[in-house]
């Protein structure tokens, strides 16, 4: 029997479940030292959303608990210099981008 190599759909298929196996890996390492429930809830969300083989934009919408807590707890450093009024834009970008998505999807989808 003859050992064929990989063709581009084996190779995605390969890719994705790697990357989704790291996903989770990294959110299960990164959540073994996180005691509180509720920042455990907000850290596996996105690993679930992130980790699933079909998510549509419609499925993206768990994703707004996540993104309006990121977004409130960097508020207070919006008035500072540093790197965390940037993490509280990135996060306030995310949320709008969808939105502007929704509203115009024949821009985005061509």
């Amino acid at each position: 029997m003859k050992r064929t190599a990989p063709n581009a759909a084996d190779q995605v298929q390969i890719v994705t479940v790697s990357i989704s196996v790291a996903a989770l890996l990294w959110t299960a390492f990164r959540g073994h030292r996180i005691p509180n429930a509720a920042h455990l809830l907000l850290l596996a969300v996105p690993c679930g959303v992130l980790g699933s083989h079909y998510a549509f934009i419609h499925d993206l919408s768990v994703l707004l608990l996540s993104t309006m807590v990121l977004v409130n707890f960097f508020l207070l450093y919006e008035g500072q210099s540093g790197e965390e009024r940037w993490i509280g834009r990135s996060a306030s970008f995310l949320f709008v981008v969808p939105l502007v998505e929704s509203f115009f999807p024949e821009h985005f989808f061509c």
